[in-house]
């Protein structure tokens, strides 16, 4: 639904065709509602230690850009909250570290003073810059990613290429992955009946949890 005023727009045509995505720059303004498979969106979804999302895309083949909406949570110990980690300086990856900090991991390991609370997080694997709410924290200086592994939501993959400790509290409302300046995924946190899905606007397809357990939902977003 799209709004002019305070009336609202069901549909959008040019000429006689009807559009069904409409985008200022790479946000999309308006979507067509009668196939979209989910009952709501919702503020967020959030882990308990079981759950994460596998986006199914591996940072080897693309040149990945990642821009994440989520949530810090206070933690005791270190954890992975995005990539597809191998081994050396194969990582694409960030993690949520003790003492409110946060570490981004593009070849070398680069921790930063964070805090708890909600956070836009991008990695820029073009150039190898980092921010944090729109701040550039810093530069890597290694951008090959070799890991054939798919990028996780919640945690990432070990050296032994095992899922690593699922953080717990972590919260995310929005993902968005760019090869380049091209829009590959466009993610947010839907719901279907009670159980929290990520949609991606561009496939038309929900992501649901690859661990155990359901997520824990946000408010609907009206």
């Amino acid at each position: 639904m799209i709004k002019v005023g305070t009336t609202s727009i069901d549909k959008v045509y040019v000429g006689s065709n009807e559009v069904t995505k409409a985008y200022i720059g790479t946000n999309i303004i308006y979507e067509s509602n009668p196939s979209l498979p989910y009952d709501a969106q919702v503020e967020y979804l959030q882990t308990t230690g079981t759950q994460y999302i596998n986006t199914g895309i591996s940072p080897s083949s693309i040149t990945p850009i990642i821009e994440a909406r989520m949530y810090e949570p206070s933690v005791t110990s270190n954890f992975y909250v995005f990539g597809a980690d191998a081994s050396g300086n194969t990582r694409f990856s960030f993690a949520f570290l003790t003492s409110n900090r946060i570490e981004f991991r593009m070849g070398n390991y680069v921790p930063v003073a964070s805090s708890i609370g909600w956070h836009t997080i991008k990695m820029d694997g073009s150039n190898g810059d980092y921010f944090i709410d729109d701040e550039k924290k810093g530069n890597s200086t290694y951008r090959t990613f070799s890991s054939t592994n798919p990028l996780l939501i919640f945690t990432s993959y070990g050296a032994d290429n095992a899922i690593r400790a699922i953080v717990n509290g972590a919260r995310i409302s929005s993902y968005k992955l760019y090869d380049g300046t091209n829009l590959l995924q466009d993610m947010i946190s839907v719901r279907v009946g009670q159980v929290g899905y990520m949609y991606d606007r561009v496939s038309n397809t929900l992501f649901g949890n690859a661990g155990t357990g359901d997520f824990v939902i946000g408010n609907d977003i009206n």
